[in-house]
């Protein structure tokens, strides 16, 4: 029995390797240094983080949208928890590498805290990520069915996002801020730029409006998220 268990323990151990964490990009992308000293970014599997406020025109013409703030709010909220984790391991990040990013050079790892737990559990659990998208089909049953777990935990008591009206999914936020930047582009040579940030605001309104008006446990119902595009659609095919 003992041979069992420390057999057990061992290949637990070397599942995943030991790395010195050097920077937070965000909840769910880090730089790592290995004991050769050669340095790698990191993309937590499993796990999608709110998007940061990086260098784009939304910035400038939406600067009061509640969908920005929200999307921020919890950017900030998911890098300042996996921050906290690394601090208390001095940052010294236990990785099971699992995959290859090759279009953004990265890796894509499993992390674990200070005791062994899955960090990505942790995350979906304090309500500051959301599963994946496109992910689910490539995981086991078991783990499948303790990240949605986690994620129903946080979802049926309103932690964090889940309490958030304006909390759009990242991958919909990325299609709404995509949205927007190509119409500045078409608009911006013959458009005046007050009318410009107004017809955005309007836009931005009608989102905001939808949202609001929708069950706050729906993000990730399939309908919501058609019903989401489809509305993006139409607010930036039509005048």
């Amino acid at each position: 029995m003992y041979n069992v268990l420390h057999t057990l323990i061992l290949l637990f151990i070397m599942k995943y390797k030991i790395y010195k964490a050097l920077k937070v990009y965000d909840g769910d992308t880090i730089l790592v240094r290995n004991e050769k000293g050669d340095t790698a970014n990191i993309r937590l599997s499993y796990i999608d983080c709110f998007e940061t406020p990086k260098i784009s025109s939304i910035n400038n013409y939406l600067k009061e949208s509640k969908i920005l703030i929200s999307q921020y709010r919890w950017a900030e909220k998911s890098k300042d928890n996996l921050l906290k984790m690394l601090m208390l391991t001095n940052f010294e990040v236990k990785l099971n590498i699992i995959d290859y990013d090759d279009f953004y050079d990265r890796y894509i790892a499993e992390v674990y805290d200070e005791f062994d737990v899955l960090y990505q559990h942790v995350s979906l659990a304090n309500g500051t990520s959301l599963i994946l998208k496109g992910s689910l089909y490539k995981l086991d049953h078991k783990l499948l069915v303790d990240l949605v777990t986690s994620t129903e935990k946080a979802r049926r008591s309103f932690i964090n996002l889940w309490s958030d009206y304006y909390a759009l999914p990242p991958y919909l936020f990325r299609k709404f801020k995509k949205h927007i930047e190509e119409y500045i582009k078409l608009n911006i040579n013959f458009t005046n730029l007050e009318t410009l940030k107004y017809n955005l605001i309007i836009k931005n309104n009608k989102l905001e409006k939808y949202l609001s008006n929708i069950d706050i446990l729906s993000k990730l119902d399939y309908s919501f998220q058609l019903n989401t595009i489809s509305l993006l659609e139409k607010l930036f095919n039509s005048e």
